[in-house]
Order: structure tokens, then C-alpha cells, then sequence
């Protein structure tokens, strides 16, 4: 990956007389920025992840318990309150002019009060990059039939990424959302402002109370940055294999990942090992995506050639190695190679 090219000056050619004004070119190069820069240098600008819904790891919809954080878009938590569920969809409708080609469809239920949509930012960013001033910003569509007031929420833990206990430290108000249309909202704080700041950062973009308490209320959500300074800037969006390795350090989808090759007819004693693309935030745990059959186990695990359930266990966890065993099966066959499809999540649960 080269950041700069630099052409000479001046280029001789065989047997070709030197004067002073060649070795003047020479010595006077062009260097120009490459693309792989610019791109570099705009991944530092927004402080999110996946902030224009580009990566959907786990799928692309489910459902929402209340009172529970419920990802989908990666990085990018929805968490209702109240009583029911709601869903949670990727959807193409996106602003005029917008630089993504998603949106995060969240379609309301009877009462449902406040809607969260947010991320947190892990303390070892906190610490060095979000302790000046940021300009939150995103575009909202407001299909509720009424006209609504959001809210950001700016929420710090007592414990270093541990959000059991936690406090509210800004609660901001945010433009006024007209039915019907898209609005871009924004604000500013400075980071370095709140307690306990530095030992992670929640930030939320909170519809009210009231707005989504029916399946025929919708909002979507695009376009979120928080960049440095207090004015805000176009977007300048990362590459997708960038984006897509930020999100792995907290997700990662397997598809048919081979684990190795059955050695009885139970399994227990089947092992596999590979290399994860990034460091994973934590030690993950397997998400399924795809749905138990009718005896209640889902298939993370299918053997080429017949047999297809299993569920597995990570036996040993070093930062970059995944060593997977299956702990169940019905009837494979001794020597069929075995695949793992699953999605290994490293979120902050609490």
C-alpha cells in the first residue's frame, strides 16, 4: 500500500550530456498523494463504525426486545423500552444525495415508549481520540405521522467497557423532525467534559417517547458521524474492505468455515482451528443465523455428505487462533469434512 509516488524530476537517457539545469530537475521530484492515503486519513475522521450502514454481518432484520440491546447493521445497537418488540431492517431508502446505499429501518409496536439506537465507543479509543470536541450529525426519516424531537444521549460507565453500571452525562436536544421527510440533526460536546469519559462512551440517538407505539410508526437512520471540531463536514467514507475489518474486531460471520473432518460418529472429539482476520474485541461467543428445527438445535455445524447439526464450544481463545469443537451430533459420518456457519460476536453485553 503506497501512500506516495514520487517521479523524478528529470529522467536521463543513455549517453545523454549532464548540465546543470538536468541535475536542478533532478533533483526537484513530484510527489503526489495516492488514493490509499486520502482513504487512510478519512477512516480517522469518524469516530463510528459502520456509520453509513454498510456492513449487515448478522443479516439483514429482527426482532427487538424491549428493554434489551439488539444488533443487526453492524456496531449499531437498537434497544426499546416499554412492553412488545420491534424490528429492526435494512432498508435502501437513504437521503437525496446521500454517500450510503442503506438505512436502519426501526418499525414501532403498541407500548413501545423511547427508542435507542447507538454504539459504544471501547475505552482505548475513549481515552486518546474522543476527549476533544465532536460534531455528532445523522440523517432521520420520520414516518410516524407526527413531528418529533429527538434526543443524543451521552452515557459513561463506572467500569472500563463494563455498562452494568452506568450514568447519563449528556441529553441533548436535537432538530425537530418533520413527518414525512428526512432531517439531518447534529450537535456538539467535548468529550473531556464528562465523568469518567475515558473509560467508555454510549452514544445514543433516542427517539421519544410515544413516537414509535404502534407497528404503523417508522423511522430510518443513516448517515451518522462524529467528527473532530465543531462544524460539520461531508462525509468521507472508509473503503468497504476497512469498514468491514472494523467491524470484525466485534463480529465476525462464518460461512461454511471449514473446522475439520469427522473422526466418530458423535463428534466430541472434532476440533478446528483458523486464524481470525482481525483481533477480536473480547472472546466471542456463536450467534446462530439460521433457524432451529424441530428438535430444538441449531445448525451451526453441517458435514459434507450428511448430517447437520451440531453446536459448538470455543475450547481455547488466543487473540487471532479460534479452536472450535462440536459438542453434538446425530449421524455423521466418520471422515466428512465439517463446516462452521455462525456469526462470533465479541459486543459488549451488559
Amino acid at each position: 500500500m503506497a501512500f506516495l509516488v514520487v517521479t523524478p524530476g528529470y529522467t536521463f537517457t543513455a549517453n545523454e550530456p549532464l548540465t546543470y539545469a538536468k541535475l536542478n530537475s533532478l533533483g526537484q521530484p513530484v510527489v503526489s498523494l495516492t488514493t490509499d492515503l486520502f482513504n487512510v486519513l478519512a477512516s480517522f475522521k469518524n469516530g463510528f463504525v459502520n456509520g453509513n450502514m454498510q456492513v449487515w454481518q448478522r443479516g439483514t432484520n429482527m426482532v427487538c426486545v424491549v428493554n434489551s440491546k439488539t444488533w443487526v447493521a453492524d456496531r449499531w445497537f437498537v434497544r426499546p423500552v416499554g412492553v412488545g418488540t420491534i424490528s429492526y431492517a435494512r432498508s435502501t431508502s437513504v437521503p437525496a444525495g446521500a454517500i450510503a446505499s442503506y438505512s436502519a429501518l426501526l418499525t414501532g409496536a403498541a407500548a413501545v415508549t423511547t427508542v435507542d439506537f447507538g454504539q459504544r465507543i471501547e475505552s482505548i479509543d475513549a481515552i486518546t481520540n474522543w476527549q476533544g470536541t465532536r460534531t455528532f450529525s445523522a440523517y432521520i426519516y420520520n414516518d410516524t405521522g407526527s413531528s418529533f424531537i429527538p434526543t443524543l444521549r451521552l452515557n459513561t460507565p463506572s467500569l472500563a467497557d463494563n455498562y452494568a453500571s452506568n450514568a447519563n452525562r449528556l441529553n441533548a436536544t436535537l432538530q425537530e423532525c418533520p413527518s414525512g421527510a428526512w432531517t439531518q440533526v447534529s450537535t456538539t460536546f467535548t468529550g473531556s467534559s464528562y465523568t469518567d469519559s475515558t473509560k467508555g462512551i454510549e452514544l445514543v440517538l433516542r427517539i421519544p417517547d410515544g413516537s414509535m407505539s404502534s407497528g404503523g410508526k417508522s423511522v430510518k437512520i443513516t448517515q451518522l458521524q462524529c467528527e473532530p471540531g465543531s462544524v460539520i463536514t461531508s462525509q468521507e467514507p472508509r473503503l468497504i474492505t476497512f469498514e468491514l475489518i472494523l467491524c470484525q474486531r466485534y463480529a465476525l460471520k462464518l460461512v461454511n468455515q471449514v473446522v475439520g473432518f469427522a473422526a466418530t460418529v458423535d463428534n466430541l472429539e472434532n476440533k478446528g482451528i483458523f486464524t481470525y482476520p482481525t483481533t477480536m474485541r473480547a472472546k466471542p461467543v456463536f450467534n446462530a443465523n439460521n433457524d432451529p428445527h424441530a428438535d430444538g438445535i441449531i445448525d451451526y455445524f453441517t458435514a459434507v455428505g450428511g448430517g447437520a447439526s451440531g453446536t459448538p464450544l470455543i475450547s481455547t481463545y488466543a487473540a487471532e487462533v479460534i479452536f472450535a469443537c462440536a459438542n453434538y451430533d446425530a449421524n455423521w459420518t466418520v471422515g466428512n469434512q465439517i463446516n462452521l456457519t455462525c456469526v462470533l460476536t465479541a459486543e459488549d453485553r451488559s
